[in-house]
């Protein structure tokens, strides 16, 4: 991999490089390796971190488990296509047409950049996001200090908004790449940072007459209620296991759907493993309906599938987190304050293990007056 300086319409970028070969792939002719070059939005995004320290696609999981399980052929949409990683992957390996929705104006050059430079010339870009009705919405870019550019979330305007882009629904969307290509929509992915329910309810038309699989990112327990009901009612049913950091899963309809059979495995995902470990031990320990504290700095509860049991952040401040104690008596009393208020469990994550040490009373307060039913 190399990392290097590049330009694109007089502002300067930076490339990420790698090869990359899909042995998994059914057709034997194409089990060679094949250069991919990325132009990244900054390099400490978190996309361009994360492909720099890999030296591969973002999320490959889930990108190889579709190659290896998913459908062949056709339409593939990537709603939410951010630089183009998954666009450019499903281009070079999966689909006859790719369709890039983006609606950030300072990615679509980058993606409509790594479309034409990793030579995916049968591709569509639409500079948009996709809702339920044709508007206008704000780009709300992410809090807080760590960068992710795909955090930006898509909301209704308010006031004097400055930064407002189009909303279309994907079947209008879709019904122009139709005409002009005639091709059938086989997969579609939603990563669009909580507009999920609205994207599929533009696209009631695209689920009742092309019946694509569908992959999601469902990051609340609330979106993957509303968006599994909606689904279902359409005969669409998620496989068993979530995929990314970000939960993520994959739909299909079993009457019209079967996953293809491959003696090939995904390269595994570490920080996905490690969700879902975490989200096995918790949902084994702490019954549904049970209240559990979370001690984790805010930094890894979002990457959970802990549903039907309430999760409360320590220190905890109208059900936000609201930094670490200063001092053991505090962490004491708020600890008894949770529990008057149900909470019947509390579970430090690995970045948060040096409370322990760091506040060594309260630790020995734990031990002293309750029960450890798991430590690793």
């Amino acid at each position: 991999m190399t990392a290097e300086p590049a330009r694109l319409d007089g502002r300067e970028g930076q490339t990420v490089r790698f090869e990359y070969t899909p042995s998994w792939h059914t057709d034997e002719s194409r089990q060679h390796p094949v250069t991919i070059d990325l132009e990244v939005f900054d390099p400490a995004d978190l996309i361009a971190r994360e492909i720099s320290a890999a030296s591969t696609f973002f999320e490959l999981e889930l990108l190889e488990h579709l190659g290896i399980h998913g459908p062949l052929g056709g339409v593939w949409v990537d709603v939410g296509a951010n630089i183009g990683n998954h666009s450019d992957f499903f281009g070079k390996f999966l689909a006859e047409h790719v369709v890039a929705i983006e609606p950030h104006p300072a990615l679509v050059p980058i993606l409509a950049r790594n479309l034409r430079v990793n030579d995916i010339p049968h591709a569509s870009l639409m500079a948009c996001a996709a809702g339920a009705h044709v508007g206008v919405g704000q780009l709300c870019p992410p809090e807080g200090a760590v960068k992710n550019v795909g955090h930006t979330r898509v909301t209704a305007p308010t006031g004097e908004a400055l930064s407002t882009v189009p909303i279309i629904p994907l079947d209008d969307l879709i019904e122009r790449v139709g005409f002009r290509h005639g091709q059938q929509v086989t997969c579609v992915k939603i990563d669009v940072e909580g507009m999920e329910l609205a994207v599929l309810q533009g696209a009631m038309t695209l689920l009742q007459d092309h019946r694509p699989q569908l992959v999601v990112e469902l990051a609340s327990e609330e979106s993957r209620r509303s968006v599994g009901e909606l689904l279902s009612r359409f005969g669409y049913r998620e496989i068993a296991e979530r995929f990314c950091w970000a939960p993520t899963f994959h739909f299909i309809d079993p009457r019209v759907h079967q996953l293809r059979a491959s003696h090939y495995r995904p390269v595994r995902d570490p920080a996905a493993d490690r969700m879902r470990l975490m989200t096995a031990e918790l949902c084994d320990l702490v019954a549904p309906g049970s209240t559990f504290i979370f001690v984790d700095q805010d930094e890894t509860w979002a990457g959970l599938v802990v549903d039907g049991r309430r999760r409360l952040p320590f220190l905890e401040k109208d059900g936000l987190y609201w930094g670490p104690p200063p001092d053991d008596a505090t962490a004491i009393g708020e600890l008894e304050r949770l529990r008057r208020g149900g909470a019947a469990f509390i579970a430090f994550a690995a970045n948060a293990h040096w409370w322990l040490d760091h506040y060594a009373d309260f630790a020995r307060y734990l031990r002293a007056h309750h029960r450890c039913l798991l430590a690793n």
